[in-house]
C-alpha cells in the first residue's frame, strides 16, 4: 500500500512523473520489474524494523524506482558486483564503454534523482550507495561500514534480499526462505557493524 500511494503521490508531481513514464516506456523489462519489486522489499524491510513511518517508505520507494533507471541494458542491469562485471567483459558480453557505464550508474543515477526538488533528501543518497558494501569493496566511492548511510544500509541488504530471493527455487520452503537469506548474506556483511547487526536481528526477530 506504501509503495502503490507513492506511485500515485508521484503521479500527481508534472517533473516527477517523468520517472513513472520511463518505468512505463520499459514496462515488462528487468529494470521495470526489478525496481517496483525492491520498493517492496525495502519497505517490508523497514516495516520489520520498525522504521516504517511514511516518510521512511516514501524515501525507500522513490530510491528504488530511480536507482536503475540510467541502465539502459536489461543484461547489464542485472550484473551484481564488479567481479561478476569483469568476467562479463572478458567473456565478450560487455566492452569498456558498458562495463564504465554500469560502475557509474549510482552517481548518474543520484544526479538524476537530484534534479528534482520535490525528491525528499537522502534518496540521492541511497542511490548513491545503493552498491557499496561495509568492508569497502564496493562501487562508485568503496566506502567502509560507518560511511554507509543508515537507509542505505537498509536499502541494500534490501536489494541482496530481492536478488536472492529471485534466485532460490520455487518449490523453497517460503517460512525459511528470510533464515536462509540471513544466513548466505551475513557472513559476506561481517564487517557491516552495528547497523547492518541491526538489521540482520530484525529480520530474524520478525521471522521467530
Amino acid at each position: 500500500k506504501a509503495v502503490e500511494l507513492t506511485i500515485k503521490s508521484i503521479g500527481k508531481c508534472p517533473k516527477v512523473s517523468s520517472v513513472l513514464l520511463v518505468l512505463k516506456r520499459h514496462e515488462g523489462r528487468y529494470v521495470t520489474s526489478h525496481s517496483l519489486m525492491l520498493a517492496e522489499v525495502a519497505c517490508a524491510v523497514a516495516y520489520r524494523m520498525g522504521e516504517g513511518s511514511s516518510t521512511a517508505f516514501l524515501k525507500l520507494t522513490m530510491a528504488a524506482l530511480i536507482h536503475d533507471l540510467v541502465i539502459e541494458d536489461d543484461a547489464l542491469a542485472r550484473i551484481r558486483t564488479l567481479e561478476e562485471l569483469d568476467r562479463s567483459v572478458d567473456a565478450g558480453k560487455f566492452d569498456s564503454t558498458q562495463a564504465r557505464a554500469f560502475k557509474f550508474h549510482p552517481v548518474k543515477a543520484a544526479e538524476y534523482a537530484s534534479t528534482f526538488k520535490e525528491v525528499p533528501a537522502d534518496v540521492d543518497t541511497i542511490i548513491l550507495e545503493h552498491h557499496e558494501r561495509p568492508d569497502g569493496t564496493g562501487f562508485p566511492r568503496g566506502l567502509v561500514q560507518k560511511q554507509i548511510h543508515p537507509l542505505s544500509a537498509l536499502f541494500i541488504v534490501a536489494h541482496e534480499m530481492l536478488d536472492f530471493f529471485l534466485d532460490t527455487v520455487p518449490t523453497a520452503d517460503r517460512n525459511q526462505m528470510i533464515p536462509a537469506f540471513v544466513a548466505d548474506a551475513r557472513p559476506r556483511f561481517k564487517d557491516g557493524g552495528k547497523e547492518f547487526e541491526r538489521i540482520w536481528e530484525a529480520l530474524l526477530e520478525g521471522d521467530r
